[in-house]
C-alpha cells in the first residue's frame, strides 16, 4: 500500500493526483475497518443472546427461541422482569446474568429449564437486591445469593464437591 501510495504521489503534483491518494489510502483502511467489523458482528451472530427488559417491562425467553447463550454479562434491572418457560436451555459461556429485578424461572416436571456453564467461575447468576424464584431447573455453575429473596424448589444443582462443601460450611458458620 505504501509503494502504491508514493506512486501515485510522484505520477503528478496536480491537486488531482493528490486527492486521488488519498482516496486510495483512504479507501484501503475503509476495507480494513469493514471487514473487522464484520468478524465482529459474525461473533455475535453466533450468540443467541436473550432479551432484557428495561426498568418495568417483562420479557418471556420461550423455547421456541432456546438455546440461549449468555456471552457478555447481563443485568435485570429493579423492577424489570425475565419469565423463562419450560423446556428454556440458558447456556453461559463465562458471564453472569445480574438480577436487581425478578427472574422466573418456571420449568414443570416434566420439562426442566436447562442452565449450563463453561466453569464454576464467574457465578451463573447474582442475586443484587431483586428476586429468584426457580422451579423444575437443572442447574451447573454457580449461584450466588445476596441481597434479595430467592425461592427455589424442585431444582438439581450439579457443583464440584470442594464448592458445594464449601458452601454448606459457610452456611452452617453463619446460621448458629
Amino acid at each position: 500500500m505504501q509503494d502504491r501510495t508514493s506512486i501515485e504521489h510522484s505520477g503528478g503534483s496536480s491537486a488531482a493526483g493528490v486527492t486521488s491518494a488519498r482516496l486510495k489510502r483512504v479507501s484501503g483502511w475503509f476495507v480494513i475497518l469493514a471487514a473487522a467489523m464484520l468478524s465482529v458482528t459474525a461473533l455475535h451472530a453466533a450468540c443467541n443472546q436473550p432479551p432484557i427488559p428495561n426498568p418495568g417491562e417483562t420479557v418471556t425467553w420461550s423455547a421456541a427461541n432456546s438455546p440461549f447463550q449468555i456471552c457478555s454479562d447481563l443485568t435485570i434491572p429493579a423492577r424489570g422482569t425475565v419469565i423463562v418457560e419450560p423446556g428454556v436451555q440458558l447456556q453461559f459461556q463465562g458471564h453472569t446474568l445480574i438480577v436487581s429485578g425478578n427472574l422466573k424461572v418456571q420449568g414443570q416436571s416434566a420439562n426442566h429449564v436447562t442452565i449450563t456453564a463453561t466453569s464454576n467461575f464467574p457465578p451463573v447468576i447474582m442475586l443484587e437486591g431483586g428476586t429468584i424464584t426457580i422451579k423444575f431447573a437443572d442447574l451447573t455453575g454457580q449461584l450466588r445469593p445476596g441481597p434479595g429473596k430467592m425461592t427455589i424448589s424442585d431444582t438439581t444443582f450439579t457443583v464440584p464437591t470442594d464448592l458445594f462443601l464449601a458452601s454448606i460450611s459457610f452456611f452452617q458458620t453463619c446460621h448458629r
